[in-house]
């Protein structure tokens, strides 16, 4: 194997180090020209003038050095920084695969204890063969340290999806803490018990093709098995070895009374973690939240976190008992065991069948399926054929781009033909509120329903995809939804919020009411609808479906598959979201689907026009 140079130069030391933003270019720019003169190595003066720290500085040197690292490995980025050592995104050259690669810090190679942990990890992990479970390729030492190859799982954790949505819907959590409940029972199985399950060791992944998962629910991967213990092991040597520096190893919210109290810890410490995790996920805050970590410590040695059900008023009541059964402070008090969390979890969220492999969910009983797909395949099928009306329409509607007659009020012309990117991506999936922010009023998913029931309030969505696991706002789109008024005063869906006025800018409206349907706008939050339109005579039935396209020359709005309005782009900008809005009484909104588009081009042209019937 070629040997890279030792010392990469000052440019190249320092280019890294301000692409990983542990320096500014300024300083970097001053830093080479000390190297310069003084002859010192970068990596060695930084150290000297206390801008980087010694992992840091080891961060760089492997980046530049990408395979002499680890024979057989090529490092391409970091990945994260932990306790314990480094997590590089690297690849196994003899199988050309991508693998996260965790290292040891260097300068942590004198402590045993790390050392131990480190090399307890790997033979755990190696035994563990789960879908749910993070796969272990690799494992070995080499000049002194000591890395472990593992599956590279791409996409956020749960910490992350939590911070995003404030707190999650309770099928999701039980969703989710179904999945880990079942890696938790075939770790058991083993004798391994984890001991640091919390929200930001489990990684969201999209489910493989061919898992029926129901829409909306990502795959759980667990992740970091480093502070593991194998039960099949002398439970006090291993709890002594891997203590015996006085390090409180595990996440102190989340961990059982009994590991603060260095007590013996068997499988009953992680049905706790994970009680606290779901208690995190339905609340949006961690069991003794806002407590300095003595407080914490001593709080959770004497006493209970504050019940959910006084943190999130409405929860039902059997997900609040269970929560609090997992969380119970004597270990005695918790179930028996993973099998049992399993069947607790299922009596909780009947809907959720277990035909399905381990830790997957059915919606069969929660989603009329033959209704939904027969409806679906109808108005996918309308907005498919929605550009090529909006072109052929155009010249009959707007008129041409250098037409001189008047164009009715609030309408563009359209300039640009679209195309699909991509699948449609769901909003609502019919079992939870996931990814929206309530606003007022109440809002539910009644069991079987398939739909988001709200009465006297708002609803907001924010448009993002994902893109390596980082959100991303979606410019031009078609948003799908059905619409039933029920016996509300009226309905509305906003969209195109003007940007800089912290949301409470002017915004347009399609609006619903008795003497039928209107697009129109309101100038702020709080101020009246306002249409210069008749509205359109009312549909004939309590539900419509609705299509919003945002293109670049502007908005338009169908309902039951005709256009009835269009509306400028805001100059200033948009904000990437949406509200439900529902007044006097109660509707119900269903199938909610995004669908990203794009301009056609000559490689990737939008579908033939149709001729204006």
């Amino acid at each position: 194997m070629t040997q890279e140079s030792p010392h990469p130069s000052a440019e190249d030391f320092l280019t890294q180090a301000v692409r990983l933003k542990y320096l500014t270019s300024e300083t970097s720019e001053r830093l080479k020209n000390e190297c310069r003169e003084s002859g010192v190595i970068p990596a060695q003066l930084v150290i000297q003038k206390g801008l980087l720290d010694a992992v840091q500085t080891e961060v760089i040197q492997s980046l530049l050095r990408p395979r002499d690292v680890i024979p057989g490995y090529e490092i391409i980025d970091l990945l994260g920084r932990g306790g314990m050592g480094l997590v590089f995104r690297a690849r196994q050259l003899n199988l050309n695969r991508p693998v996260a690669l965790k290292t040891v810090l260097v300068n942590r190679m004198s402590s045993q204890a790390a050392l131990g942990r480190f090399e307890q990890e790997a033979r755990t992990v190696a035994q563990l063969r789960h879908p749910h479970i993070v796969a272990a390729h690799d494992f070995g030492r080499y000049e002194g340290r000591v890395f472990f190859a593992m599956e590279l799982v791409e996409g956020q954790d749960a910490d992350e999806l939590i911070r995003q949505n404030g707190r999650l819907e309770v099928a999701l959590a039980w969703g989710l803490a179904r999945q880990v409940a079942s890696a938790l029972a075939h770790a058991g199985g083993l004798g391994v018990v984890h001991r640091d399950i919390k929200p930001g060791n489990l990684l969201l992944i999209d489910p493989p093709e061919g898992l029926p998962f129901p829409p909306g629910l990502p795959m759980v991967k667990v992740a970091d098995f480093g502070l593991s213990l194998c039960l099949e092991d002398d439970a006090e040597d291993s709890r002594t070895r891997l203590t015996s520096e006085n390090v409180t190893v595990g996440s102190p919210h989340y961990m059982a009374p009994e590991q603060l109290e260095s007590s013996r810890v068997d499988f009953r410490a992680d049905i706790y973690a994970l009680g606290a995790t779901v208690y995190h996920m339905l609340s949006g805050q961690p069991p003794f939240g806002g407590l300095r970590l003595s407080q914490v410590m001593a709080q959770k040695l004497k006493g209970d976190p504050e019940p959910l059900s006084a943190l999130v008023p409405g929860l039902p009541a059997a997900t609040c008992e269970l929560v609090s059964r997992l969380m119970a402070r004597d270990p005695e008090q918790r179930p028996g065991s993973h099998v049992e969390v399993l069947a607790l979890i299922d009596r909780i969220v009947p809907a959720f069948q277990q035909a399905l492999p381990a830790g997957s969910l059915s919606v069969s009983d929660a989603v009329p399926a033959a209704r939904t797909q027969l409806r679906r395949r109808s108005i996918l099928l309308a907005a498919s054929l929605c550009g090529l009306i909006f072109i052929a329409a155009s010249a009959w509607y707007f008129g041409p781009a250098d037409d001189s007659r008047p164009m009715p009020p609030g309408t563009v012309s359209m300039r640009r033909q679209m195309r699909e990117r991509g699948a449609g991506m769901l909003l609502f999936n019919g079992l939870n509120t996931s990814g929206w922010q309530q606003r007022g009023g109440n809002w539910i998913v009644p069991p079987g329903s398939a739909s988001l029931t709200g009465t006297d309030g708002q609803l907001v969505r924010t448009l993002f995809r994902a893109v390596s696991g980082r959100p991303e706002s979606v410019e031009f789109y078609r948003l799908i939804l059905f619409v039933d008024r029920r016996q509300s005063a009226a309905v509305e869906v906003q969209f195109g919020f003007a940007a800089g006025m912290d949301r409470n800018g002017p915004r347009y409206a399609l609006r619903w009411t008795e003497q039928g349907f209107t697009v129109g706008e309101r100038l702020t939050e709080y101020a009246g609808f306002q249409s210069a339109a008749t509205p359109a005579s009312p549909p004939g039935s309590d539900e419509i479906a609705v299509i919003i396209e945002r293109q670049p020359g502007g908005w338009f709005v169908s309902v039951n598959e005709r256009l009835i309005d269009a509306r400028p782009l805001h100059p200033e900008g948009e904000l990437p979201e949406f509200r439900l809005l529902v007044e006097g009484g109660t509707a119900s909104f269903s199938e909610i689907e995004l669908t990203e588009l794009v301009p056609a081009t000559p490689e990737h042209p939008a579908p033939e026009t149709l001729t204006q019937p």
